[in-house]
């Protein structure tokens, strides 16, 4: 799962409260676990709206990171989409 490997790359680098990488963790624990309670991608698509438009307004562009989440959010919508 993409989320998981998200979650275990972000909880092995040195965080700081309140900043994009420790939000980004904190938004992708709470999307696990909705995951765990509902696995219909369709349901989820609140959810990941919310990190899409976290992921706009302050992750960085050229980061990994940056490139971490589009391709979370690419999946899901595929999945959403029946795909």
């Amino acid at each position: 799962m993409e989320i998981e490997a998200l979650i275990r790359k972000l909880e092995t680098t040195t965080l700081s409260i309140g900043d994009a990488e420790a939000v980004t963790l904190e938004r992708l624990r709470l999307l696990r676990a909705a995951v765990e309670k509902s696995p219909h991608a369709i349901e989820l698509s609140p959810l990941f709206q919310e990190l899409k438009q976290f992921w706009l307004d302050s992750i960085d562009w050229c980061s990994q990171l940056s490139r971490d989440i589009e391709r979370l959010l690419i999946l899901q919508e595929e999945l959403a989409l029946g795909g």
